[in-house]
């Protein structure tokens, strides 16, 4: 790892991902990622570039500007709580801790298992492994502002399977693909209630304010 570029790992990290085997990385096709001690990027690997490229959340893999960045600066609420929870547990344990996920593009859905080991006293790795990917079976509503819009004229989109709330019902969160290709700007995040329920059971949340 020693030929990594410099705006893909920390100084002195190279050695540390050595000595826990996780050299590997480099050539993975799984997006990965390292945290220091400090839970600040220290690490990418080509695949999180090529990954965040292709689905617009990294502008250009050779100008990445990650490194050295608290990791929950690129988290939205309200996952945000739950992962720096989850990533302080694996370093103080020094164990090993996965989640299923949900991250679809608006063509196809897809779901990760985001695994988390420990670097004692260093940090950790994060591996997200693609464990299914197919086309979407549920149709996409249309882009109508005023469906969606709530009183607050905001639009919650649920921050794990991207769909979007009615804003005459609560409980009516539709998939539309066009606002996960282009989200408009009234976009706010929040969980569906199914989401909320199943995959982040204990975590706090108030639903139906945004």
């Amino acid at each position: 790892m020693e030929t990594t570029p410099s705006h893909r790992i920390a100084d002195g990290f190279a050695d540390i991902l050595y000595e826990a085997n996780f050299a590997f990385l480099e050539g993975s096709p799984d997006p990965s990622f390292a945290l220091d001690s400090s839970m600040c990027l220290a690490y990418v690997n080509p695949a999180y570039l090529t990954f965040g490229c292709a689905n617009g959340g990294i502008n250009s893999a050779d100008t990445f500007t990650g490194i050295g960045i608290f990791v929950g600066n690129f988290m939205n609420e309200p996952l945000r709580q739950f992962y720096l929870n989850a990533y302080t547990m694996v370093m103080e344990n020094n164990k090993t801790w996965s989640h299923d996920y949900d991250c679809s593009s608006p063509s196809l859905y897809r779901r990760f298992r985001q695994s988390a080991y420990p670097l004692p006293q260093k940090g950790i790795v994060v591996i997200n492994h693609l464990i299914e990917e197919r086309t979407h079976t549920a149709s996409s509503g249309q882009p109508v502002k005023a469906i969606y819009l709530n009183k607050n004229g905001l639009i919650a989109q649920c921050s794990h399977c991207r769909k979007v709330r009615q804003s005459e019902s609560n409980m009516q969160w539709d998939w539309v693909s066009e606002w996960v290709a282009n989200p408009p700007s009234e976009i706010t995040h929040s969980l569906c209630e199914f989401c909320a329920d199943y995959y982040y059971k204990g975590l706090q949340l108030t639903l139906n304010t945004v």
